[in-house]
C-alpha cells in the first residue's frame, strides 16, 4: 500500500497512471517469481534464498534514498517540470504559466 501512495506522489500527472501499472506490473512480477526463487535451496545451499531475499530487500532500501523527497511539495502536473529546476520552464519561447491562445483556421 505504501508503494503505490509513494509512487503516486512521484510520476507526474500526465503519466500518473502508466507508472502506477507498471509499477503494479512489477509487483506481480515479483509475485510470481517469489516462489521460484524458493526452489533455489533443492540440490544446493538451504540459505541462499534467505540470501537473495535479504540482499533485494537492503538493495531496495537503499535505491529508495535515491527518490525524491515529496513531503510538503506540491504534485508535478508536466513531464518538464523538474524538481530543483530554478530557471523558468519554457514551451516554444513561451512560459508553462502563460495562456497559449488558440488559432481558428479562416476559411
Amino acid at each position: 500500500a505504501a508503494t503505490q501512495v509513494f509512487s503516486a506522489e512521484t510520476f507526474p500527472t500526465v503519466v500518473r497512471n502508466i507508472g502506477i501499472g507498471a509499477c503494479a506490473m512489477s509487483a506481480r512480477i515479483g509475485g510470481i517469481i517469489a516462489p521460484q526463487i524458493v526452489l533455489l535451496s533443492k540440490g544446493s545451499i538451504d540459505e541462499l534464498p534467505f540470501a537473495v531475499f535479504g540482499g533485494l530487500a537492503l538493495l531496495c532500501g537503499f535505491l529508495m534514498l535515491c527518490l525524491p523527497e515529496t513531503n510538503n511539495k506540491p504534485l508535478t502536473d508536466h513531464i518538464i517540470t523538474i524538481p530543483g529546476l530554478d530557471d523558468e520552464v519554457k514551451v516554444n519561447g513561451r512560459s508553462m504559466e502563460e495562456e497559449i491562445p488558440l488559432h481558428h483556421a479562416e476559411s
